[in-house]
């Protein structure tokens, strides 16, 4: 009968040692949420649901190549964020539309280097978009509207930097020395013309054929 009560005791505690391991797991997997309701409820939602902050430009009746800042990584009040963080991209949404024969190639990337003077810069490319209207297909309605999604969840494209190269993503397409992006030059932006810098997520309506209206749409986190 000792002995029997012994075991009994002995299988007693592994469970609730079981238990506990299961507790701690579920815990675990919950540093990376947030607790967020209007209604003061306790709903566990994704970080990223939470973190991400969005930019929207509006490019209408381009007509030729442009350059454009989408996230400006300096400017901690209009594209809120801490200072000494990165911008990462979790998704870029582009809708483009025309009423005649148009292509449009739209192309996302970061800042990595400047010249001490700024007027020359380094930009590396991540990716890409391209639109064409239907009756360069040989159709003959010659409007247009289109869509684009360029998603990265549940991953995100970083966009920090390592002696002037992107630390977190390899690229053999760049724009190395161009004036396009120089840190002198006001661009276009969501908030308006601002000077790009190192680390800035930018746009460039690489090549642009008739006249179309683009915009792009950037959902990105800065940590």
């Amino acid at each position: 009968m000792y002995s029997l009560k012994i075991t009994a005791r002995t299988a007693s505690i592994t469970i609730l040692a079981f238990l506990a391991g299961i507790s701690m797991v579920i815990l675990a997997s919950q540093v990376e949420a947030r607790i967020s309701s209007p209604r003061g409820d306790e709903i566990v939602e994704s970080s990223d649901a939470v973190d991400n902050v969005l930019a929207r430009l509006l490019l209408v009746a381009e007509t030729t190549a442009t350059s454009t800042l989408l996230a400006d990584l300096s400017d901690y009040t209009n594209f809120p964020h801490e200072p000494g963080t990165q911008i990462e991209v979790s998704k870029i949404i582009v809708n483009w539309s025309t009423n005649v024969v148009a292509t449009t190639t739209a192309k996302f990337g970061v800042v990595a280097s400047s010249t001490p003077a700024g007027d020359l810069v380094d930009v590396y490319w991540f990716d890409e978009v391209s639109f064409t209207s239907s009756s360069l297909a040989g159709a003959t309605d010659q409007s247009g509207r289109q869509q684009a999604v360029l998603d990265y969840s549940p991953g995100a494209v970083k966009l920090n930097l390592s002696s002037g190269l992107p630390a977190s993503f390899l690229s053999n397409d760049s724009s190395t020395l161009t004036s396009d992006f120089a840190t002198t030059s006001p661009l276009i932006s969501p908030n308006g013309y601002t000077a790009p810098g190192v680390g800035d997520l930018v746009m460039r309506i690489y090549s642009q054929e008739g006249t179309a209206t683009t915009s792009a749409t950037a959902v990105y986190r800065v940590r």
